[in-house]
């Protein structure tokens, strides 16, 4: 039981790292920064540079933070 608990805690930290990667690309428009190494310039064209998409984009990837949180919480107990 143990192992299960420590799988779903390991899987819901992967889903909160993701998540703030997400986040931290999907914002890039608004923050007027856009990157230009070549590994993070292709995951750049998976998102939008329009701002009003950019911002339901980045709300999104907030409620993917919260829910790796909440896999993680589940994982402990």
């Amino acid at each position: 039981m143990k192992a299960l608990g420590l799988f779903i805690f390991l899987a819901g930290m992967f889903v909160f790292s993701s998540g703030l990667v997400f986040l931290d690309l999907a914002s890039l428009p608004l923050k007027k920064d856009l990157y230009t190494i070549d590994v993070l310039g292709l995951f750049n064209n998976m998102f939008s540079l329009d701002p009003s998409t950019a911002s339901f984009q980045s709300i999104l990837s907030a409620l993917f933070i919260l829910m790796g949180c909440f896999i993680c919480f589940a994982g402990l107990y």
